[in-house]
């Protein structure tokens, strides 16, 4: 492995604990997140991580946008968003199979 790996690594490591930090996914949606941004690493390299980890981005920022409206219409999702490990695999499980 290359120096370069182990770079990406540590950021996808760093990714995984704020996101339990700042409460967008359970430990559980972390730890999947994890592994699947390996998997998907292994096959497509940075271009795939990286776009896995803008189509996370933009999640969570749909998720938050005005988010007290969505409440108070009874539309926000539960737990204000913060995504379980099956939520996680349904979004990046396909694109982790096929690379």
């Amino acid at each position: 492995m290359f120096y370069s790996d182990w770079i990406l690594f540590a950021i996808i490591a760093v990714g995984m604990v704020l996101s339990v930090l700042f409460k967008k996914l359970t430990i559980a949606a972390a730890l999947t997140g994890g592994v699947l941004s390996v998997v998907i690493y292994l096959g497509s390299r940075f271009g795939g991580v990286a776009a896995m980890a803008v189509f996370f981005a933009i999640g969570v920022l749909a998720t938050s946008w005005k988010l007290k409206e969505k409440q108070n219409a009874g539309l926000a999702e539960i737990e204000k968003g913060k995504r379980s490990a099956g939520q996680v695999f349904a979004n990046a499980g396909l694109a982790a199979l096929l690379d």
